[in-house]
């Protein structure tokens, strides 16, 4: 979709391949985004978009860092909501409104735990992004432990709020020996922090797909993480339960 259209070839296919399987009693899931793939007619800062990956037709993939870029998770809903909207013209239903249409997943494969984007921002490959997800981290701690003294003694570190900003974990020190793992109290609170965002993000998606008009069954992602982290994700799947 380019300027809030549709190409009207594709759409027009896409029209009949679902008018034709709903002909034959099939039901259609869709998982839409693997990944979302915006222009720098989107709106995202410069800074962030030259920082993705970038493909065909000038577009760049947000894979990974969707999961806690409200940006992009709102550029997102604009597309999902254009095909909801969407009116198919061979079966002379809406998608929002049509009962072959029964499953809608947010998007495909990645989670915040995964290792893109979190190994890549880690390593500090995508600087802006890493210190835009270093510096939520504080802000939630700061709302945690309010002082630096509560802070280091949980943490058992010498982090301090005041410095904005805080180190990140790769998923590949979510396994049982946790890796090179500086303090355990620490690396919990951040896999409470990206739980948290994850699950806030997809609690948003479900009230924006029902307030969009979608009836059906929803599913978050299929994806998974790391032992450490796997309750935390398995929790911020049950959003769209």
């Amino acid at each position: 979709m380019k300027g809030g259209q549709f190409d009207a070839g594709k759409i027009d296919g896409w029209d009949r391949w679902f008018a034709a399987l709903k002909k034959q009693g099939i039901y259609m899931t869709w998982s839409v985004f693997y990944p979302l793939r915006i222009s720098a007619g989107d709106g995202y800062p410069p800074e962030l978009l030259q920082e993705l990956q970038k493909g065909d037709g000038g577009l760049y993939g947000t894979s990974g860092v969707v999961n806690f870029s409200r940006k992009l998770q709102d550029l997102e809903m604009v597309y999902v909501k254009a095909l909801l909207d969407h009116v198919n013209p061979y079966t002379k239903l809406a998608y929002k409104d049509d009962p072959s249409l029964a499953v809608l997943e947010v998007h495909n494969e990645d989670c915040v735990f995964f290792h893109n984007p979190l190994n890549t921002l880690a390593a500090n490959k995508m600087p802006n992004h890493a210190k835009m997800l270093r510096q939520m981290f504080c802000e939630w701690a700061k709302k945690k432990y309010s002082t630096d003294a509560a802070l280091q003694k949980a943490w058992g570190t010498d982090d301090s709020l005041g410095k904005g900003e805080f180190n990140l974990y790769g998923c590949w020190q979510f396994g049982p020996d946790r890796k090179n793992v500086d303090s355990k109290a620490k690396l919990g609170d951040f896999i409470h922090f990206l739980a948290d965002a994850q699950r806030e993000y997809y609690d948003r998606r479900m009230k924006e797909y029902r307030d969009a008009g979608y009836k059906a069954v929803t599913v978050t992602t299929a994806w998974f993480t790391e032992a450490l982290a796997s309750p935390a994700n398995l929790w911020c799947d049950a959003a769209a339960t």
